[in-house]
């Protein structure tokens, strides 16, 4: 009857909204997926344990979640000292590369969506850095349904930004003043976009064709405006003040070619997702939530089956917001004593007192270390992408 009950309320707003397909709702999701073990930017994917999960758009809740082990400590030991391998409960199902886990993690729970929750998953709603969508556009999990790829807004604008960086940060390209320049403006260009894609959105009189060209509009000419040069900006878009147009200087050092080349990987390739405005914080909030149950990725919890079980309890937590009482009710049938109430209303009310205020993050990238290691198709900056060209007819 609860599991009923759960199915019911993620259904639910999709049957409300008509969101169904041959008597079956159809949902958009958001997935990512987090390891054992930190890269720190280092390209180096190397956990011996990855996890994913699949939370819905509109619930915030996990739909799917499964965990991927290559390492098993039992079955090391005997190849160790060649001796036979003992019975037991074997928590090693993973023979592929660290970085490929996600993807294959993620691809499991859409095609097992009909089977496990009677749901389509429509959308899929992710930050872009592994093959995820390569592989879903290639299985298709839905014979007569394409998955629609959405990028995560947060982690498009972040990009941009990084990518600016390296240019502003690039000693070869000599021209120390313009890369001052571009240094102390890369906030301006990030808010340049930002406040075109607000100003578009609003406009639902619009359809989305027209949005889409009116917002690749306003990027194209988002560094002319950043530098100085109004003559193709819109009235909504700036008040056209007078200012030192840098244009011609940029263009014959080079660095306008390169930042218009960023704009076009980062921004107008994925302009229809910018419009969508739609992020993946609700995975990442539970990947925070499973690093303090793994503390904080300094242990390792991959031996057996320790972060197999840390997981699903972190499910618990995210899903319930109750994990004491939850348990509890589910194990023993009846509620928890008064303390335990307590303790978890205190908790939660302290959690809501102490919900930090928004703020500017300043902005900040690291340098790339990728050519050191391997290279990973699976997962990372170099994941693979479909090919979304369109042919001629």
């Amino acid at each position: 009857m609860a599991g009923s009950l759960q199915l019911w309320k993620k259904t639910r707003i999709a049957i409300e909204r008509g969101y169904v397909a041959n008597g079956i709702p159809v949902l958009p999701v958001v997935a990512d997926g987090t390891y054992a073990k930190r890269s720190y930017k280092t390209g180096s994917y190397s956990s011996l344990s990855g996890m994913a999960v699949i939370v819905g758009f509109y619930t915030r809740e996990v739909f799917f979640i499964s965990v991927r082990n290559q390492y098993c400590s039992i079955c090391a030991y005997a190849e160790r000292n060649g001796k036979e391998i003992r019975v037991h409960i074997c928590y090693k199902n993973w023979n592929g590369s660290a970085g490929s886990m996600e993807t294959d993690i993620i691809s499991e729970g859409f095609r097992s969506s009909i089977e496990l929750y009677r749901v389509i998953f429509c959308t899929h709603i992710a930050d872009g850095d592994c093959s995820v969508y390569n592989i879903l556009f290639k299985i298709r999990p839905y014979p007569d349904r394409t998955v629609v790829k959405i990028e995560c807004r947060n982690h498009v604008l972040r990009n941009y930004a990084n990518k600016l960086k390296e240019i502003a940060t690039n000693g070869q390209l000599q021209h120390i003043n313009l890369r001052k320049i571009l240094a102390g403006s890369i906030l301006r260009m990030r808010t340049a976009i930002v406040s075109s894609v607000r100003h578009w959105k609003s406009h639902t009189s619009y359809s989305e064709l027209e949005q889409l060209r009116n917002f690749r509009e306003d990027a194209l000419n988002a560094p002319r405006h950043i530098f100085g040069d109004h003559s193709g900006c819109q009235k909504y878009f700036c008040t056209g003040k007078e200012e030192k147009i840098i244009i011609p200087e940029l263009r014959e050092s080079g660095i306008l070619s390169l930042i218009e080349d960023v704009k076009n990987r980062c921004i107008l390739n994925n302009a229809r997702s910018l419009l969508k405005d739609a992020d993946s914080n609700s995975p990442e909030q539970f990947n925070n939530i499973v690093a303090k149950f793994v503390g904080g990725k300094r242990i390792n919890y991959c031996l057996r089956r320790s972060y197999r079980g840390r997981s699903p309890a972190a499910v618990v937590a995210y899903n319930t917001r109750r994990p004491l009482y939850k348990l509890h009710k589910f194990m023993y049938k009846f509620s928890p004593g008064k303390y335990t109430k307590t303790l978890e209303n205190k908790r939660s009310s302290l959690k809501h007192r102490n919900k930090p205020k928004k703020y500017v993050r300043k902005i900040t990238t690291y340098s790339s270390k990728s050519s050191r290691f391997p290279f990973e198709s699976d997962y990372g900056p170099q994941s693979q992408k479909p090919d979304m060209t369109l042919q001629p007819s």
